[in-house]
């Protein structure tokens, strides 16, 4: 499930919705991790109340995807907006965890794949 409604930021306050939940590293990691999951569910999608949908697998492939707007590295990572640093603490780029994460998910569809 992705339940994207508009809201509030209660820390920020700038609007999120389904369009700003897309637009995030991590959010896009993980429909991702879902689009190579052996098991791939497609994502029924809540943004409203009388707002529901089904994201087909050919939609993410098609729309998301094959798309810098669906590249986990080209989303909005808070790491990266807050500069690196936290308090005048240093903090590690969360790219670098999302790619990791992402060969290893690549990784094994393929050698699914080629088991299969």
């Amino acid at each position: 499930f992705v339940v994207a409604p508009q809201a509030r930021h209660l820390d920020t306050g700038t609007t999120c919705d389904l369009e700003t939940w897309r637009a995030r590293g991590w959010c896009r990691l993980e429909m991702w991790a879902n689009h190579l999951c052996v098991e791939h569910q497609c994502p029924v999608v809540i943004t409203e109340r009388q707002s529901v949908m089904v994201e087909s697998p050919e939609d993410f492939v098609v729309y998301k995807g094959s798309t810098r707007e669906g590249a986990v590295g080209c989303g909005e990572f808070s790491c990266c907006a807050l500069g690196h640093e936290i308090g005048g603490r240093s903090i590690p780029c969360d790219k670098d965890v999302c790619l990791q994460i992402l060969r290893r998910m690549w990784a094994n569809k393929l050698s699914h794949s080629q088991e299969s």
